[in-house]
């Protein structure tokens, strides 16, 4: 197996880092040169990239998220990845055209292309020895988020990556057996029996911290209700009609 693929398969989400260490800004660089080669459709970028340095602007974005989530101000870079039509709305009117990207599909595109920049990121920042863990609960306070960040129009913040030296060995969660997720040429209805293999497994990894099967957490994420800050921001601003 080559090297990249095995350090593929060893990604693991690291949430406490050592503060002492400074990243090379050399690395930093070459990190952010792979993070802007990812796919992107038509070449339209459609994401922007905010390197949180200041302490005050971190300390508001950290605000905006649960409390839990305090690798946000403890890790040794910060970024945010914001999906953006600004820049296409600009290109508009230079060129006296009437902009009608509104609506799903642009923020589909728009949340694929920072995904896919956010996976080279942390790929990247992984070949170099370093962790990483993406968070989108900062969307819990979406409003705040995009004021902290000075967000434009046709803007929208969808999730953070904290990155940095480890200071902890994080292990290598299981995934859903492959016949739940690879399918052959149609979709194939997942068993029951399926997911309650998963469910083992899951609570196995889990050991003495299990207190509920993946099932249950999954059930009980999706029986509150969804919060409508996003779409109201994204309503606001011009990304949804």
């Amino acid at each position: 197996m080559n090297q990249t693929i095995e350090l593929m398969k060893k990604h693991a989400s690291v949430r406490k880092f050592d503060l002492d260490y400074v990243i090379p800004e050399e690395e930093m660089q070459a990190i952010f040169d792979a993070t802007r080669q990812a796919s992107t459709w038509k070449n339209g970028q459609f994401y922007s990239i905010i390197r949180v340095k200041d302490q005050e602007v971190r300390q508001g974005i950290y605000e905006c998220a649960p409390e839990f989530m305090r690798y946000i101000k403890n890790c040794n870079e910060l970024v945010v990845f914001v999906g953006d039509f600004h820049r296409t709305h600009l290109a508009s009117q230079m060129h006296d055209k009437e902009y009608l990207a509104s609506g799903i599909e642009p923020l589909l595109i728009a949340s694929v292309d920072a995904s896919l920049a956010a996976q080279n990121f942390v790929l990247a920042a992984e070949s170099l020895g370093y962790g990483a863990v993406i968070a989108g609960l900062i969307r819990d306070d979406i409003q705040k988020a995009a004021k902290v960040l000075n967000l434009p129009e046709r803007t929208v913040p969808l999730f953070v990556v904290a990155m940095g030296k480890p200071a902890q060995k994080a292990l290598v969660k299981p995934r859903l057996p492959q016949e739940l997720v690879i399918h052959t040429d149609t979709y194939q209805e997942p068993t029951i029996e399926g997911l309650q293999e998963f469910d083992r497994m899951d609570a196995e990894f889990a050991g003495p911290r299990h207190t509920q099967t993946w099932t249950e957490r999954m059930a009980e994420e999706y029986a509150k209700p969804q919060p409508k800050d996003s779409e109201n921001l994204m309503k606001e601003n011009g990304f949804l009609d």
